[in-house]
């Protein structure tokens, strides 16, 4: 169960963004290889052992999802965290599974396609909360732990001659 509030005010928002920043800050310090590059090992080398290495990742994105589920959510964003907070769940199962490729191929195969899956649920969710904040005017200081949650555009610069 998600923590839902019915407050969807700019500082209701604002706070939601610098609290997610926070858990994103979390969990974006690890210490262990990421998957790709677990996965990349393991592929070169047909290594089962390597692949144990996704437990740790996978853990990371259990645990990611957990901080997520208690994270006080404005009504506004419910179905678009809630997509996140299953993406990082299917991800981390997925992993699990994939641990799988090399001695039961099949269960491995599905680990993939429930990481795909549960990676491009993340990024929907991301992409729209984004959308949401930008359309809400919320802004963050580049300092603000919410500071991922700011669309920033880029200008070029022209120069006639």
């Amino acid at each position: 169960d998600l923590n839902i509030t019915s407050d969807n005010s700019v500082v209701s928002l604002h706070e939601y963004g610098n609290a997610f920043g926070v858990i994103i800050k979390k969990f974006t310090k690890c210490s262990h290889r990421t998957e790709q590059e677990i996965v990349e090992d393991a592929m070169r080398s047909s290594s089962t052992p390597i692949l144990r290495e996704l437990q740790l990742p996978a853990v990371d994105y259990k645990n990611f999802s957990a901080d997520l589920k208690v994270l006080k959510t404005p009504s506004s964003m419910a179905s678009y965290h809630l997509k996140i907070v299953n993406g990082y769940e299917r991800m981390s199962k997925g992993l699990i599974l994939m641990q799988q490729l090399y001695t039961n191929p099949v269960n491995g195969a599905g680990g993939y396609t429930a990481y795909t899956t549960g990676k491009a649920d993340v990024t929907n969710g991301y992409a729209h909360i984004l959308v949401l904040l930008v359309k809400e005017n919320v802004k963050f200081a580049p300092d603000e732990p919410g500071a991922p949650f700011t669309y920033r555009t880029k200008t070029a610069s022209t120069t006639s001659k």
